[in-house]
């Protein structure tokens, strides 16, 4: 099986994994499904005291999930409409605007504020998003516009019509941002390979025995010591056992490797947490850091150029 991001359910069958296997996954809240979907334009954002508030016009083609309170919906009715959803591969989001580009002002019923964010200071995994809306007459301002036409055609005066239509908009906004959302069926759900892995249905592609073997070969001493973060010393020895491989093989055998009840590489157990687009890791005083993955891949690159390693 070629090792990739994620997979569709044809490509697990012949691991015996059924679309059954990931409803019980789902019902058993083991498993948040993913979708794959083709490039479209999102408000991306963040939640503040329940409401959403945006900073920030993006374009995206890639892994999303919506929220996990619609999973039975899924499960019952086989599709979920979901104007809201959450980006998980970072890597794809192109940033397009940081204004507010809208004509109705907010805070609205579809965006609550907008903040002076960069995507930098968001520290999530997985960016929350929605869909990129419309503005158009409320429902209300549509029925208001029809009573008042019936109205005028049984003769009403037109300050009695007026009356009528300030009764039924009284507080409500005549224009709103509104989405059709995206169509999500159970059909097409999305299996990250970090899952897989974390659910046992499939191992790291680097065997135990393999990383064992691999793990003989060590930088010196001396160049381990060079490097004085914890973080820093891991990245080194990644390096020197994988001198060949990509910045982004290396995260994912992370990833792989603090889900294993003894680790193989991070043997000091430095690492909390290998997420997509984030790790954390512990100090030697066991302070918690954060290391985003930008920032990962151009330790790598340094490290390589220090060491005169090439990335074949």
């Amino acid at each position: 099986m070629i090792e990739k991001e994620y997979y569709r359910l044809d490509e697990l069958a012949p691991l015996g994994v059924t679309a059954s296997t990931i409803r019980y996954f789902i019902e058993q809240e083991k498993l948040h499904p993913a979708f794959f979907v083709s490039n479209s334009r999102y408000v991306i954002g963040a939640y503040l005291e329940g409401e959403f508030n945006g900073f920030a016009i993006a374009d995206y083609q890639g892994l999303v999930s919506f929220p996990s309170r619609e999973n039975n919906v899924l499960l019952k009715k086989g599709k979920v409409t979901s104007s809201t959803v959450k980006l998980l591969q970072h890597d794809k989001i192109v940033i397009r605007t940081n204004q507010y580009p809208f004509r109705i002002p907010w805070p609205n019923t579809y965006i609550s504020g907008w903040q002076k964010w960069t995507l930098n200071q968001l520290n999530f995994d997985q960016i929350p998003a929605k869909c990129y809306p419309n503005e158009r007459d409320s429902g209300m301002a549509m029925f208001s516009d029809f009573v008042g036409q019936i109205a005028k055609v049984s003769e009403m005066e037109e300050e009695k019509v007026k009356e009528v239509e300030n009764k039924l908009m009284r507080g409500l906004p005549r224009r709103v941002l509104s989405s059709a959302g995206i169509d999500f069926h159970i059909s097409e759900i999305c299996v990250t390979h970090t899952d897989l892995v974390r659910l046992g249905i499939i191992k790291s592609a680097v065997t135990d025995g393999d990383a064992k073997q691999i793990s003989n070969v060590a930088p010196s001493p001396t160049i381990i010591e060079e490097s004085k973060r914890p973080i820093d010393k891991l990245l080194t020895r990644m390096l020197f056992k994988f001198p060949n491989e990509k910045p982004t093989r290396i995260w994912r055998m992370l990833q792989d490797d603090v889900l294993r009840s003894e680790r193989l590489y991070d043997t000091d157990e430095i690492l909390d947490e290998v997420g997509k687009d984030e790790l954390y890791w512990f100090t030697e005083s066991g302070e918690p850091e954060r290391l985003k993955q930008k920032s990962f891949f151009n330790s790598l690159r340094n490290f390589r150029i220090l060491y005169s390693l090439n990335e074949s």
